[in-house]
Order: C-alpha cells, then structure tokens, then sequence
C-alpha cells in the first residue's frame, strides 16, 4: 500500500471508536460548556472571559465557535455534531506521526503501527470525543514534530505559533521540538506570540487560583502514586506500564524528543496538575507515542508484537475507556 493509503487507513481506524463513544451522547459538562460560552460569545466579551476567567490562549475557543456558529446556521445544536470536529482533529493525529516516524527512518509495517496506537489510546480516545481545545492541541504538538522531523523551519514554526496560541503547554513542547535547528532560530516563533504576552502576564497574575482546585507538586505526586496502585481495572495497569516504557525508551534513544516531555511534565507538577491524568496528558501523548514507535523499531520483531498486543488490548478494552469517560465527567450516567 502506498503511504497515502495507510494515511487514509490510519485515519479511519482511529475515527472508528471516536465515532462509538460519539454516540453515547452525553451532555456537555461545565468545561465543554464554557468552551461554548467563550467560543460563541462577541470578540470583546470572549476576549474579557479568557483574560479574566481562563488560563488559556485563544485559538481553540475561536475555532470551535466558528464551528457551532457554522453548525447554527443549519439550526444543529445537538452535542454529537459539535463534538464531531474534535474527533476529526484528533484522529489526524495517528497518521501525522505515521508520517514523522517515516521521516525517522522506520519503514512502512512499523511506522503504521506506531501511529495505530493512536486510535485506541484510552488518554487520546478519552479526550478527543470531547467539546474541548485538546484534540487541537494534540495535533499541533504531532505537525511540528513532523516538521522537525523534515528538517522544515518554515512548517515546524508555523505549527509552534498555532500551537502557542492554543494551549501553553502544547507550545512549549511544540517548541522545544525544534532545538534541533539551533537555539537562536528556535526562539523565532515567539515573535508570533508576543501581541498575546499581555494577556498572558495578566493571567500568570492570577496563578496561584489554580490551587482552588489544583494541589501542591508533593499532594500530586501522592496522588500519582494512589493512582498506580489503586488502577480500577488491573488490566489497564500492565498495558500502561509497556506503553510508558516504550515510549521512554525510544525517547531516550531520541535525545531530541526526550527535552520536551520532561519539561511539560516539570512543569505540570509545578503548577500543581496531574501530568498523568487523562485531562492534561493528550499534549504529551503525541511525544510518547512517537517514543514508542522508535523504540518498537529498534526490537525490530518482538517490538511489533508489542504495538500489535497494545493495539489489540485497548481495542479489547474501548467498553471499560466507554465507562472511565462516564466516571470522570458524568458519574450520574453510570449503570
């Protein structure tokens, strides 16, 4: 098959179980409706919301309102339809780092199956079936490190300044992506940023709110540990531990790619976030699963068993990722 075929394939697996959790059809939870809010509100008023009740950059929050806007003018407000552009966003991801681990070098069977652990990431699935800037972002962090993979500065940086203005912590490590073409010119697409940097200093003004709801580094590290042992399937467990230790693998044998995954990570536990919690870890996945793909590659066969039973168990599993979306945002749901 040609690799725009496996593209298109690629595609398709993964807005295959998108489109099953799509159906389930819950309604829309406060973060979903404040995305609404914000996106379909007037410029001014939007503007106001972000810089005065947010902590987040602004492109998102006007793409998805263009996109109710557009779906409001056929008089469709129902939430599937507004959630499907997150879906279709998000399950570009898979093969745009099929496309990077190809510029890496790895051949076609495995460069598809690195980018296949995309389509049924319980993380990924989890967020991109959501009203939300994640699937966005996710996407934005895999284009640049196709750009960085092909040597472009002109498509890595346009990437990071998108990236940037979609989430913070998807522009650092779209950022720090490109160190590869020099300290000096990886700084360039800061330029873009700055017309935002007051809006900016006026939230980092505002950043110890985020303990309202968020805890101190140590408080989060306790909990992370809470978390591994108290899994609420055991099954998750061990296919988490064999992806994380792929993906780190491989990230150590990319020295490139390993800088932006600790930095995110630093500074998710500094600000008191949960880095491996389904809410904030989509704008690392696609880091981690390039990771994993490189490092599959290296094992040569018994590493494509290992993606192939990731694939398979997590696909075996889309009923027990179905009821973790349920708990996390509509436990009332819940059989």
């Amino acid at each position: 098959m040609t690799e725009r075929a496996l593209f298109l394939l690629l595609f398709l697996l993964a807005l295959f179980p998108r489109g099953l959790l799509l159906g389930e059809r819950p309604p829309f939870w406060f973060d979903e409706d404040w995305t609404f809010e914000v996106g379909t509100a007037p410029l001014g008023e939007a503007w106001q919301k972000l810089v005065e009740e947010d902590f987040h950059p602004p492109l998102s929050y006007l793409l998805l309102g263009l996109w109710a806007r557009l779906l409001g003018l056929f008089g469709v407000e129902n939430e599937v339809p507004l959630r499907l552009l997150p879906a279709l966003l998000g399950s570009l991801v898979g093969p745009v780092l099929f496309l990077a681990l190809r510029e890496r070098g790895l051949p076609p069977p495995f460069a598809f199956l690195g980018g296949s652990l995309w389509a049924f990431l319980p993380q990924a699935l989890l967020q991109d079936v959501e009203f939300r800037m994640y699937p966005l972002a996710a996407l934005l962090v895999a284009l640049s490190l196709l750009g960085a993979a092909r040597g472009s500065f002109r498509l890595w940086a346009l990437w990071v300044g998108l990236a940037l203005y979609t989430h913070y912590l998807a522009g650092t490590v779209a950022l720090s992506l490109g160190l590869r073409f020099g300290i000096r010119r990886a700084l360039l697409p800061l330029l873009a940023f700055l017309p935002w940097l007051p809006a900016v200093a006026h939230q980092a003004s505002k950043v110890h709110q985020l303990y309202h709801w968020n805890q101190d580094p140590y408080a989060r590290l306790k909990e992370m540990l809470l978390l591994l042992y108290g899994a609420p399937d055991p099954l998750f467990l061990p296919l988490g531990a064999l992806f994380w230790g792929l993906a780190l693998l491989g990230l150590l044998l990319e020295r490139q790619a390993l800088l932006p995954f600790v930095l995110a990570v630093g500074l998710l536990f500094a600000l008191g976030f949960q880095p491996i919690s389904p809410r904030y870890l989509p704008v690392l996945l696609p880091v981690l699963v390039y990771g994993a793909g490189v490092a599959a590659w290296r094992l040569r066969l018994p590493g494509a068993v290992l993606l192939l039973a990731l694939n398979l168990s997590w696909w075996a599993l889309l009923p027990w990722t179905a009821l973790m979306r349920l708990a996390t945002s509509w436990p009332g749901l819940l059989p």
